[in-house]
């Protein structure tokens, strides 16, 4: 049923751009007739012509010869030109259609909940994202030059067989739709293995991918054989798919080749006794014969290529899943752009788990005034970093409401939310862009400002380094810098986006103590005036906050200033003497 489904989905998907291009694809269903028809008709003046040739030379068999010989002038002229319209107007159906898909299937996926992302290899995405939009053109292509014309061929050449013989016309006629039957019916079933085939090789493709992205570790840790043993194990399942899809494959064309050759046969057998009773003519030889090898080869073609159209189903069907079934992003519909003014933060009554099994959020309760600035501490899984994924609505709580400036959260649109807090995380993402690029995001900042945020997060002197200063391209994932430039690149981000809300999670982890004292000034420069959150680990960079949140288990068990909380002697004091 799910397969099914899937692929009810992926053709509603591509009829979306034939109905964006009716006129264009009626144009090419046209021309495609009007080629066809040309095809099925010139075999009735090669007709014409094997019967005058069995005769003696006459004058007006001559003038018939010409009629005939300027008939498929005409014809195959007018075949050509067909031909050309049709190449010119296929070209803006096909690409534009696969333009149009891949931003679709890509404002799909970037539109999945962040959890989505979590659960999901890169590289799969990103084949199952190109598949959609190649077998488009695989399954266009299928249904002009294989469906429509072997349609067109078959019924072109039962109306010719039909005024030269009915009854031979008839038995043509059941047997192509037996032959189709027999076929259609084969590659479904083997359908089954083409959409394992291909859930493998993506598979192969994620491994593939999770191996290169994490070279560093495969070679210092010498496991560079153990990646090969699980890719293999993983290639052997896919070839043996794949095995077993091909046999599958081979005995549906043996079993074709036996009815195209049994309806062969019993063509002659027909032409025998015509010939017995003194009703034959080589010209209805010549033109049975040809039309059959016509439709033949057109059918057999056409065997073939349900093959290749259950494979582009099984290929582009894995996106298919994700559209059908992945939850997507959205706005409540009385979502606004609101802006945020005063920065006023709160968490109220929250109930959160990540599954139904562990409650983390239980009742709970945190308020952060308009530009104050708040360090939450404690131990891995006290739920400090999912605090952060609630305020972005990565997350949604399943009981209470957070407010900004006093108003849900759900009353913003995600776009005008996420775009008034900023974030610098722990690990920065970087694109396989510019300096540039990767601080600005897209927008239109002037240099002028890029330099004064770049000056501010302690970046500027490495940046005036490079060769190509902000136009370096920094390699995939910002290869090509070190962590703590990374870092500050991030910080630069923030300086940029001058957002009313900052979260700073663990933004100087990865500076050595010189810069991180440096860098300090530009952070607090950073969160002036602002709404600031601060996830640390490092306790001394957080002495200075307006209060401290001591964090276990989901619950806030202390909170209060630097000094205070040390005095108490309690979970922040033992925190506090450890690290010293």
């Amino acid at each position: 049923m799910n397969n099914t489904n899937n692929t009810i989905t992926l053709f509603q998907e591509y009829l979306k751009i034939v109905k964006s291009q009716k006129l264009t694809f009626a144009i090419l269903v046209l021309t495609m007739v009007v080629a066809v028809g040309v095809e099925v008709i010139t075999p009735l003046y090669y007709k014409d012509l094997a019967n005058i040739f069995t005769q003696n030379f006459t004058p007006d068999l001559y003038t018939l010869g010409w009629s005939a010989l300027v008939s498929l002038l005409i014809a195959y002229s007018i075949w050509i030109i067909v031909w050309r319209v049709f190449e010119w107007f296929i070209i803006p159906f096909e690409v534009g259609g696969k333009n149009t898909l891949s931003l679709y299937a890509f404002d799909v996926l970037t539109r999945q909940k962040y959890l989505f992302f979590q659960n999901e290899f890169a590289g799969s995405l990103i084949k199952k994202h190109s598949r959609f939009v190649a077998e488009f053109e695989q399954i266009a292509d299928w249904f002009f030059f294989k469906a429509l014309v072997n349609t067109l061929v078959i019924i072109g050449g039962f109306i010719v067989f039909a005024q030269e013989d009915l009854y031979f016309a008839l038995i043509f006629f059941a047997w192509c739709i037996f032959f189709l039957l027999i076929s259609g019916g084969a590659f479904y079933f083997k359908f089954r293995f083409d959409k394992k085939r291909a859930v493998l090789e993506s598979k192969v493709g994620s491994l593939f991918s999770d191996t290169f992205s994490n070279i560093f570790t495969v070679k210092t840790s010498q496991i560079e054989a153990n990646e090969k043993l699980v890719i293999e194990k993983k290639q052997d399942e896919l070839y043996a798919v794949t095995k077993i899809s091909w046999i599958i494959t081979g005995v549906i064309f043996g079993i074709q080749a036996i009815l195209m050759v049994g309806m062969e046969l019993y063509m002659v057998f027909g032409m025998l006794e015509k010939w017995k009773m003194g009703s034959f003519s080589i010209g209805e030889f010549v033109l049975f014969q040809t039309i059959l090898f016509l439709i033949f080869n057109k059918v057999w073609d056409f065997g073939i290529s349900l093959r290749s159209l259950f494979t582009s189903v099984a290929n582009a069907s894995e996106m298919l899943e994700i559209i059908n079934t992945a939850e997507i992003e959205k706005d409540e519909s009385f979502s606004k752009d609101l802006k945020i003014h005063a920065g006023k933060i709160e968490m109220k009554n929250l109930l959160f788990s990540h599954d139904s099994s562990k409650i983390l959020f239980e009742n709970f309760n945190l308020t952060i005034a308009s530009g104050e600035h708040i360090a939450l501490v404690g131990e891995s899984g006290s739920g400090k970093t999912t605090i952060t994924n609630l305020l972005f609505r990565f997350f949604i709580p399943q009981k209470g409401e957070i407010l900004f400036d006093d108003i849900s959260a759900n009353a913003y649109t995600l776009k005008s939310l996420r775009n008034q807090i900023s974030i610098v995380p722990q690990h920065p993402e970087m694109f396989h862009r510019t300096l540039r690029e990767n601080i600005t995001l897209g927008r239109n900042i002037a240099d002028e400002k890029i330099f004064e945020a770049l000056e501010k997060s302690q970046s500027l002197k490495f940046v005036n380094n490079l060769e190509k200063g902000l136009d370096t391209v920094i390699g995939e994932r910002g290869v090509k810098l070190s962590g703590g430039e990374k870092q500050r690149i991030a910080i630069a981000r923030a300086f940029v986006d001058n957002a009313p809300i900052v979260i700073l999670d663990e933004a100087t982890s990865a500076l050595d103590s010189i810069t991180e004292k440096e860098i300090q000034k530009g952070i607090f420069e950073l969160i002036k005036n602002k709404t600031a959150i601060v996830i640390a680990h490092r306790l001394s960079t957080i002495q200075k906050m307006d209060r401290i949140i001591v964090m276990e288990n989901g619950r806030i068990v202390e909170e209060g200033v630097h000094k205070d909380l040390i005095t108490r002697n309690d979970t922040y004091a033992h925190m506090w003497k450890n690290q010293v």
